[in-house]
């Protein structure tokens, strides 16, 4: 399977087609229609479209942690 990163606004990078599964499906079609193969300038443009959409950054570009989880596992033995 071959990867293909993009670089955020928060300088990390993004696994694009990982990240595509919380998008806006409308939008990043328009994005993709728009840009064609060039991944970097769909995601620029997808995270313009997303702000102007819903009144905020798209949190994938923003936060370099959006795919960690939000809890500490315990990883301990039962006892």
């Amino acid at each position: 399977m071959f990867h293909t990163y993009i670089t955020a606004s928060s300088g990390a990078k993004i696994d694009i087609d990982r990240a595509s599964f919380v998008m806006d499906l409308e939008l990043f079609q328009d994005a993709l229609d728009a840009e064609g193969p060039a991944k970097q300038r769909v995601w620029d443009l997808y995270c313009r479209l997303h702000k102007e959409r819903y009144g905020g950054p798209f949190t994938p570009d923003v936060d370099p942690e959006w795919d960690q989880p939000t809890v500490a596992y315990n990883t301990r033995a039962p006892s």
